[in-house]
């Protein structure tokens, strides 16, 4: 599930690579980002501007697809991945 407000381009840009790499994606689009960062325990200022639930984890930001494959393959005791910010380029 992708967490991310409608006005967002990059947002579904990233959405579509993520189809790209074969995951099935699940759109939800709010108006209030903070309440499911909060939910999530996204930590302060490493918010990003979409936050995902993926495999049990919360993916927050524009992390590539191959990693998020390596992180649902390995299975690390973590709550998840975080690269705050925009993407560059």
């Amino acid at each position: 599930m992708v967490h991310k407000t409608a006005s967002c381009g990059c947002c579904g840009i990233w959405v579509d690579h993520l189809k790209a790499a074969g995951f099935q994606v699940n759109v939800r689009d709010t108006d209030d980002m903070n309440p499911i960062k909060v939910r999530l325990g996204v930590p302060v200022g490493k918010a990003s501007c979409h936050t995902a639930e993926i495999g049990g984890y919360v993916v927050e930001g524009h992390i590539p697809a191959e990693d998020l494959k390596r992180l649902l393959a390995e299975r690390p005791v973590a709550r998840g991945l975080v690269l705050p910010g925009m993407p560059a380029g």
